[in-house]
């Protein structure tokens, strides 16, 4: 997709994350003074049960979150090469939540087009939006479903569920984001299709971006895709670092895991 953008940084760091739920029973901490660190080229991936807090943690990073709010508050710091998030996050972060929501009666190509021209600056030249289209349907191998119409509802058949999973994803990529967070892109994918995904997802870091990502279970073959792993339990980041190392992690804190197991 052309070359990576020149607003690339190199260090997201985040430091004492927490968000804080005002409910019928009190505050609660639904993030838990999370700390952590990704780097440019890096597939990142945030694993735990349900309710660990990963969306959370994924939707505080990408500022979908407000920091301030009646029923909640959100505390702490991320920074990209130093800078706070408020300084770069609406330009450099793009978020891809867990469901597709696609008009079902456009082609691929059109529905990446529509995106772009919703999206990039009012001034931008139609030679640049097609550019940025024929990228991103050639980094997420879309070149040959471009004229399908999406389906999925209507009675349209469309393109498969995995195509459409990296429909939505396209969506994003037309912004040339530096940090492409997704919610469970995974979720609802047969497993040759997940690791696929996860495949081209790595691809993607490789270009000059971080890719942070969230799943419950992921197999092996998934785990041993991401270069960082953030592993959470009740709203905590219990172990940021090379996947590998996580073994040995826990084998010392007196909870050894089976090696190629999920963790």
């Amino acid at each position: 997709m052309g070359e990576p953008s020149l607003l690339r940084r190199k260090m997201l760091l985040m430091s004492g994350l927490r968000q804080r739920m005002r409910t019928r029973r009190g505050r609660v901490n639904i993030v838990d003074n999370a700390t952590g660190q990704a780097k440019m080229g890096e597939l990142v991936g945030v694993l735990g049960p349900s309710g660990c807090g990963k969306t959370t943690l994924l939707s505080i990073l990408s500022g979908s979150v407000s920091s301030l709010s009646r029923s909640s508050r959100v505390y702490g710091n991320i920074t990209l090469d130093g800078q706070p998030r408020k300084a770069w996050a609406s330009r450099l972060v793009a978020y891809v939540p867990q469901f597709d929501f696609l008009l079902p009666t456009l082609t691929v190509a059109e529905t990446l087009r529509y995106s772009a021209l919703l999206r990039l600056p009012k001034d931008t030249q139609g030679a640049e939006v097609q550019a940025r289209v024929e990228g991103v349907l050639e980094e997420l191998g879309l070149q040959h479903v471009a004229g399908s119409q999406v389906g999925g509802s209507s009675g349209i058949r469309g393109i498969s569920g995995g195509e459409r999973r990296r429909v939505t994803i396209g969506m994003e990529l037309v912004i040339d984001p530096s940090i492409l967070i997704l919610d469970e892109p995974t979720s609802g994918l047969d497993s040759f299709t997940a690791v696929n995904l996860m495949t081209t997802l790595k691809q993607v870091a490789q270009t000059g971006r971080i890719v942070m990502l969230s799943f419950h279970q992921p197999s092996p073959a998934m785990y041993e895709l991401l270069d960082r792993a953030f592993l959470m339990s009740k709203g905590h980041v219990v172990f940021c670092g090379e996947p590998g190392a996580a073994y040995e992690h826990f084998e010392h804190a007196g909870m050894p895991q089976q090696r190629l197991s999920s963790l």
